[in-house]
């Protein structure tokens, strides 16, 4: 075989390869650049304004939709991952938490906050540490709770890496004061709810007081305590007393009276777990099965007269489906709400 030869199929190999690396390019994107549409972070102002996150070929940003021609969007940064949202009492600002990416390379948290009428950003604070819910004080406009995890790391060698050593601290935003009310350094704490009426918040954790290990940890049952919050160390639960299922999202009605939460509607299956929304009433210790969606039905909120949630209509799949659901309390007329979600 000649030169000519040898060199022409050389470079021919050389050009498939080329053209097959291009392609490989275009159409083999990673995990993240793939998602899009609505994620399971919202919130809903006194007004009805609705403020949510969705991803656009992998990128975050909020929506806010005050109403059905009235639809702004807020950026943000590419290497910036959002964790939470939650409007002022008035509904005039809404607030949201953000960190890197990377949460391993760098746990840092910047706080946010958003002028709904005219966009106008302010930044409120840093703090090293993840913040990953946050909440208005109802009584009082002027304060921000935060729950902070201060590590990222796998308890165990078959665990991934998750957020944990977690506390409540709250930010009065006028004398950009930080406080810090426990420091429980639980494994994980989740739905931050700030009471309406007391000096106390709510929250979701592991009933984990007695447990001495890791895997005691992992082993106890997530449920709902009240913390007052002079007296942060009387802790008390006021879900469902012994309920051998986990509780997951909740939400307390404005009276605190009622209690709504997401568990797990059929632990004895043997299947995929369904989890729906449930209410429990404290003073009749009675438990009651709201939604019968037979999928993943999460993130319960009140507003006005209605419960809204989080379906994933593909749960246990490859890729979410979220969508905003409504109901009446009492759980009837369930209707889903139409958001704008182009892709």
């Amino acid at each position: 075989m000649n030169k000519m030869k040898i060199t022409l199929i050389f470079t021919a190999i050389a050009t498939i390869t080329v053209c097959l690396v291009v392609v490989g390019l275009m159409f083999n994107k990673t995990e993240e650049e793939k998602m899009n549409g609505l994620t399971e972070i919202y919130d809903i102002a006194p007004n009805g304004t609705i403020a949510y996150v969705m991803y656009d070929k992998g990128q975050q940003e909020i929506v806010i939709k005050k109403e059905e021609n009235d639809i702004s969007t807020v950026s943000i940064h590419e290497e910036k991952f959002i964790n939470d949202i939650a409007f002022s009492p008035d509904g005039s600002t809404l607030a949201y938490s953000l960190s890197q990416k990377d949460v391993e390379a760098e746990l840092l948290s910047t706080i946010n906050v958003v002028e709904v009428a005219t966009l106008e950003e302010t930044n409120l604070f840093q703090k090293t540490g993840l913040i990953t819910e946050l909440a208005f004080d109802p009584k009082e406009g002027n304060q921000l709770f935060y729950i902070k995890a201060d590590t990222f790391e796998n308890y165990s060698p078959i665990a991934r890496a998750n957020p944990h050593d977690f506390d409540i601290f709250s930010y009065l935003i006028s004398e950009e004061e930080h406080t810090q009310y426990t420091n429980l350094k639980k494994y994980s704490m989740d739905s931050l709810q700030v009471s309406s009426s007391d000096d106390a918040v709510y929250i979701q954790m592991p009933d984990d007081e007695a447990s001495e290990s890791a895997e005691e940890i992992f082993d106890t049952k997530s449920r709902i305590f009240k913390i007052p919050l002079d007296d942060p160390e009387a802790v008390s639960v006021v879900s469902v007393p012994n309920k051998e299922i986990d509780i997951y999202d909740f939400v307390i009605l404005s009276d605190e009276e009622k209690i709504i939460y997401q568990s797990v509607s059929n632990p004895n299956s043997g299947g995929t777990f369904e989890y729906e929304l449930f209410e429990y009433d404290p003073n009749t210790n009675e438990e009651t099965q709201l939604t019968n969606i037979q999928e993943y039905t999460s993130r319960p909120v009140i507003n006005d007269d209605f419960i809204y949630f989080i379906v994933d209509k593909q749960f246990a799949q490859k890729y979410s489906d979220y969508h905003l659901y409504r109901m009446d309390l009492d759980g009837e007329n369930m209707t889903e709400v139409e958001l704008s979600l182009d892709e």
